[in-house]
């Protein structure tokens, strides 16, 4: 399993998006895939379309992102996983991990 680490996935709209969707959906085809995401409205009815989970995280940015990197040191702990990517370097500050993280 590879988990993917993103602020920028759709339905937003921008490049950074499309790649990470991209990159989401190629993946998916050969490996299990768990992405977790900013949240976004109107992101129900896309996330239901896709072929791998997706886990959205509100509130505001500074709280945001502590609580993103909770969620996935919990869920590091309690699954194998054999990577991790992430759009920028700031998605994975907070992450406790042995990996070598990755960032696009």
């Amino acid at each position: 399993m590879y988990i993917i680490v993103t602020r920028t996935f759709p339905p937003e709209l921008g490049g950074m998006q499309s790649l990470m969707w991209g990159l989401s959906r190629e993946m998916s085809k050969n490996f299990m895939i768990k992405v977790f995401a900013d949240y976004h409205e109107n992101h129900k009815d896309f996330d239901e379309q896709a072929s791998f989970s997706i886990e959205r995280v509100g509130g505001i940015k500074f709280l945001r992102k502590i609580r993103k990197a909770q969620l996935i040191n919990e869920f590091l702990k309690e699954n194998k996983v054999e990577g991790i990517i992430a759009d920028h370097w700031k998605s994975l500050e907070l992450i406790q991990t042995k990996f070598k993280l990755m960032h696009q």
